[in-house]
């Protein structure tokens, strides 16, 4: 997978709750925009600057949709409806599962449009998995990984 970045002092990016550092709120995420789980194709998208306090599950579809609107590398995943939100990881150094796709385990992890990043437990360096959820759904039922 390979990754760009958003919220570089020097890119004006989305404005999503993202400004300038302030408290300890203020943390680098990693979106994990998933294109297909069966062949593992995954866009890492670095975000600065993302205040956990005031992000919503909502506004984290309406930054992808934006940044793969931009084009460049992220230009084959225009065709891929990013309506749902999942946490991968909940910060650095935490529990990761074991299936490289998608958090398969946590059910309870699921960002809903209104809830933010840190009432769901989201600290820095988190992984936040945006995917179809038809596509989540057919995968979780028989999770097989094709070449």
């Amino acid at each position: 997978a390979s990754s760009r970045s958003v919220g570089d002092p020097e890119e004006s990016g989305p404005t999503f709750g993202m400004g300038q550092p302030h408290g300890d709120q203020n943390a680098t995420i990693t979106l994990r925009l998933i294109r297909s789980f069966e062949y593992r194709t995954i866009k890492l998208l670095v975000v600065r600057n993302i205040d956990l306090n005031s992000t919503t599950g909502s506004d984290i579809k309406s930054m992808v949709k934006m940044e793969v609107a931009k084009g460049g590398s992220l230009r084959p995943y225009r065709t891929v409806d990013f309506d749902c939100v999942k946490i991968h990881q909940l910060g650095g150094h935490q529990f990761k599962d074991q299936n490289l796709a998608v958090n398969l385990t946590q059910d309870d992890w699921f960002v809903d449009d209104n809830e933010t990043l840190a009432s769901k437990g989201v600290t820095n360096e988190a992984e936040i998995s945006v995917f179809n959820r038809t596509a989540y759904e057919e995968y979780a039922s028989d999770p097989s990984v094709r070449w």
